[in-house]
This record gives structure tokens, sequence and C-alpha cells, in this order.
């Protein structure tokens, strides 16, 4: 609508009403996170629409986007709904463990979208991620961290130098 298509603005889902952007109504992070339509962006120092906020229909390239341009948000591979992505919604493995579609990056120490949830475009650049067949799934050497499960998948070898679990036929083997 109308209220949408003006950035200065943004519909109130709970109160059905065009309000101020919470970029424009906020400067600082206590009012921002206090108000349950905004959230604080640390990265950007500004204060951004809930993704909660954004109403996102399946299959409207419009609402869709008006959720991808929240840079915290993404649309949930799940509901279809705007969600936040997994990197701002968990600071820790064991936050990162209570949501269903994001696992943990040991190597980066965050959370991030479970290979699972990825579409092949996203699986191909996702550090934890590789494609098998037309699947998403973990690297091995995130799958499996013994030899014996390693060695029992048909995908992955166990490289005895470096101690790790490696797809089969890399170079880390």
């Amino acid at each position: 609508g109308v209220c949408s298509a003006n950035l200065r603005c943004m519909w109130d889902l709970t109160n059905t009403q065009c309000v101020s952007h919470c970029s424009l109504t906020y400067t600082s992070e206590a009012p921002c996170r206090a108000d349950s339509r905004c959230m604080w962006d640390s990265e950007d120092v500004i204060c951004r629409v809930a993704c909660s906020m954004v109403s996102v229909t399946k299959g409207d390239p419009v609402s869709t986007d008006n959720c991808l341009i929240e840079t915290m948000c993404e649309v949930s591979p799940v509901s279809g709904d705007c969600q936040q992505r997994c990197e701002y919604r968990a600071f820790t493995s064991t936050a990162c463990a209570g949501y269903s579609d994001c696992q943990w990056n040991p190597t980066a120490s965050k959370c991030t979208a479970k290979c699972s949830t990825l579409p092949a475009a996203s699986c191909v650049t996702a550090p934890m991620c590789q494609l098998s067949s037309s699947t998403c799934v973990l690297r091995c050497q995130y799958r499996h961290y013994t030899v014996s499960p390693c060695d029992a998948d048909l995908e992955c070898a166990w490289n005895g130098n470096k101690d790790v679990c490696a797809a089969q036929c890399s170079s880390d083997i």
C-alpha cells in the first residue's frame, strides 16, 4: 500500500496503522529495543523495523523484497514469514541450538542458517555447507568429529594427518 511505498513509514501490524519508520523515530539502542516494532542493528548503528512487523504474502515478490530489504531479516523457509536471520537471533551455541532452522558455526563463532534450509545458490557460498546431489548438507568436517562415523559416511573419509573428517576425493584427505 501507500504506507509501505513510503520509505519514511512502516505499517504497524499490531495497531493496523501507518507510523514513522523506526530509523526516524529512534537514534539510540535502548529506546529502539524497548519498542517491539523495532530492533537495533549494532553493525550499522541504526534502529530497524523488527522482522516480525514485515508482512510477507507467499508468492508476492514485493512483500518478499520488503522483508529482504531489512538486512537483518529473511523469509522463513518453513513458515514463509519475515524473521530475523540466525546470526541476529542467537549469539551463543546454546541459544543457536534452540532454533530448528539454525546451526552453530564453531569456526566463525556465530549462528548461521542450517544447511538443509538453504537453496542451492546459497548453499555453495555457505562455509559449513555443500551440495550433495541437489540437497544442501553439512560439510564432512562439521558432520563427523571421529573416525568411525566419518568413514561410515560414503561421502566422507578420515584424514589422519589433519585429524579431521573430509570429503571423499578432496585435497584434504
